[in-house]
């Protein structure tokens, strides 16, 4: 038998491998970011019922940082009351913009996911983490090589830097993955408190990760910037931020 012909040549490809397979396989993921607002005639009402509105979302995102057995009832009743009343403030609100920001995933990230997959034992994911970039100091787009202690050419927003919002960062809780895709049970929401310009999202995760606006600590996993652009944000708005990853 003639060995030669088990050898794959294929320009621009590994051996029994396409471009399109290798393609296929790298981690891909998009952020999906919608804004709304309250709509000019509900002015006065709306103001005078959000800060329930953020007290539920705090109750309920407060329990979702503490999960465990004890606290899923409570969960749930929050979150179905939460639900009621964000449907009634929604129907207040207008959509102000709505875009979708695809990630880059980093080194770090793609390393951390690698570990833990593979060579994980009874591992336990600290995270994932939400946060918004802003335009204060921006003055390039996220890259591979960046973590969360070195990202010179984007800013974290939301403390220091505007646009701020509630804090802390927000948790992210998933849903099983399935057909090669992930994403959370129930989409992030930023309650805007300073007006400012919103340039895109990032999720970090892992050992030392804190829900703690501003900390450089943990594995920052991906980030990505609206394809629409710069996306102006006032107090009172909301920012729904959803997320999708797959293989």
């Amino acid at each position: 038998m003639n060995d030669a012909a088990h050898v794959v040549s294929a320009s621009g490809a590994s051996a029994g491998t396409t471009v399109a397979q290798t393609e296929q396989g790298r981690v891909s993921g998009i952020y999906h970011g919608i804004c709304r607002g309250y709509k000019a005639a509900h002015e006065a009402e709306y103001l005078g019922m959000f800060p329930k509105l953020l007290a539920l979302r705090e109750q309920r995102d407060s329990l979702i940082r503490g999960a465990s057995v004890f606290t899923a009832n409570m969960l749930a009743r929050v979150s179905e009351e939460l639900e009621a009343f964000e449907a009634y403030m929604a129907a207040m609100t207008e959509v102000k913009w709505d875009q979708y920001a695809p990630n880059v995933v980093t080194d770090v990230g793609a390393n951390a996911m690698l570990d833990a997959a593979l060579a994980g034992s009874a591992y336990t994911v600290t995270g994932p983490f939400m946060g918004l970039i802003g335009a204060v100091s921006y003055s390039s787009v996220p890259v591979a090589a960046n973590t969360m202690a070195s990202h010179a050419t984007w800013t974290e927003s939301g403390a220091t830097n505007a646009p701020t919002y509630t804090a802390p960062r927000k948790t992210i809780a998933w849903n099983a993955a399935s057909a090669r895709s992930k994403g959370p049970s129930a989409a992030p929401v930023f309650a805007i408190t300073g007006t400012g310009t919103a340039k895109g999202v990032f999720l970090c995760f892992g050992s030392g990760a804190v829900s703690t606006i501003d900390s450089t600590a943990g594995t920052l996993y991906s980030a990505g910037l609206f394809t629409g652009g710069d996306q102006a944000v006032v107090n009172t708005n909301t920012v729904t931020v959803t997320y999708s990853t797959s293989l």
